[in-house]
């Protein structure tokens, strides 16, 4: 068997989240690879920071990130929870994004080594997909090693 058919093994495991009910699916299915791989599952949720806003508006920045920052690790600790209930103790992890979740989850992965990626998708289609794009989809063609997008 040559090398190229080999499959890789799983040691660490990245689940991307954004609060959504599908992110935690992927939570809850990542957690059993996890389990049944002997892995390290890491928890991220990409907090996206605006670096500006047009116009000639006020906005408080500071009390934005800090609602964005509570919202995060609201979030983390829910997915954690998920984790906990399928046996697994998840390294949680909020960043701060200034390009586009995908970009932050590519590069996180990478940095950290990671051997799988899951993410949750919204199920967008057709036209709702070209407005709003796909993280997910990003992720996919952005990654550096193999991504599982749960539904």
């Amino acid at each position: 068997m040559s090398s190229q058919n080999t499959i890789p093994e799983i040691k660490r495991i990245l689940v991307a989240i954004d609060g959504s009910d599908n992110a935690l699916r992927a939570v809850g299915l990542a957690s059993r690879i996890a389990r049944n791989n002997n892995a390290e599952l890491l928890i991220l949720h990409v907090m996206v920071v605006p670096s500006s806003i047009s116009g000639n508006i006020y906005v408080p920045f500071e009390k934005i990130e800090e609602k964005m920052r509570a919202s995060g690790e609201q979030f983390l600790a829910v997915a954690a929870g998920v984790a906990k209930n399928e046996g697994i103790e998840p390294r949680t992890q909020l960043v701060e994004g200034f390009e586009s979740p995908a970009s932050s989850i590519a590069e996180y992965s990478q940095e950290n080594n990671v051997d799988l990626i899951v993410v949750g998708t919204r199920g967008l289609g057709g036209f709702k997909r070209l407005l709003l794009g796909s993280v997910a989809s990003a992720v996919v063609h952005y990654a550096h090693c193999s991504v599982l997008v749960v539904r």
